[in-house]
């Protein structure tokens, strides 16, 4: 199966199978501390125990009853998962759906009334956009569990990868974590950079999942089954 046949578009996903969303999308530009503060307590630090150690990441939330999206590499061998927001003591986690082509993960917690971001159409999207990358970058490590936010601009639209590059720094521990843009709308999953270059990083359109658009709890599904 192509990566482009099994997609589904984020929003579907999220209004068929749980409640819509409920924040409206901001329609003009903000401060970048404005952006940072509405966001963050949407924003949340991934702890994944496997056989093999800890790996650490970013979620963000996409649905109110406690649907979070994070990138698959940091949760896919979790033996033990926890979900932890700001202030907020760390929540049991569970992965309900997978796309390993796109390496995005649905993760879910229970805990109602969770703030979800808003998601930008795909078209409004353009090379040269000021860019927020959020997240927990080296948090295990630094014992440090604050939302952390570097800046740049989407460098291209890379239809042949299927990613969004951007220049924004992309460190260890902010894989799965939202790329905003400066209307605070989330364009693109924070899951990986090109380690030869610098400022070579990338990010999935987060309007697109190869998910089943219907999911059930503590049940991994993947289209490519």
């Amino acid at each position: 199966m192509t990566r482009q046949s099994g997609r589904i578009r984020l929003l579907q996903f999220v209004m068929v199978c749980a409640l819509p969303i409920l924040s409206v999308q901001p329609a003009s530009t903000q401060s970048y501390a404005d952006i940072v503060q509405r966001a963050r307590s949407s924003v949340a630090f991934v702890l994944a125990s496997t056989e093999r150690g800890r790996n650490s990441g970013t979620a963000f939330v996409v649905n109110q009853e406690g649907l979070l999206i994070t990138a698959l590499h940091v949760v896919e061998a979790a033996t033990e998962l926890t979900v932890t927001f700001p202030g907020v003591p760390p929540h049991p986690g569970v992965v309900v759906a997978a796309d390993v082509d796109a390496d995005l993960a649905v993760l879910r917690v229970t805990r109602s009334g969770l703030p979800p971001l808003p998601i930008a159409p795909p078209e409004t999207t353009r090379v040269g956009d000021e860019i927020l990358v959020m997240g927990y970058p080296l948090a295990s490590i630094l014992g440090a569990y604050e939302v952390t936010v570097t800046r740049g601009i989407v460098s291209a639209l890379r239809t042949d990868l299927g990613m969004i590059q951007v220049d924004a720094a992309m460190n260890p521990g902010v894989s799965g974590g939202p790329v905003v843009n400066a209307r605070g709308e989330v364009i693109g999953v924070a899951v990986s950079g090109l380690r030869t270059g610098q400022q070579v990083n990338f990010a999935v359109p987060s309007t697109f999942l190869t998910i089943d658009p219907c999911i059930s709890n503590g049940t991994m599904v993947s289209s490519h089954a």
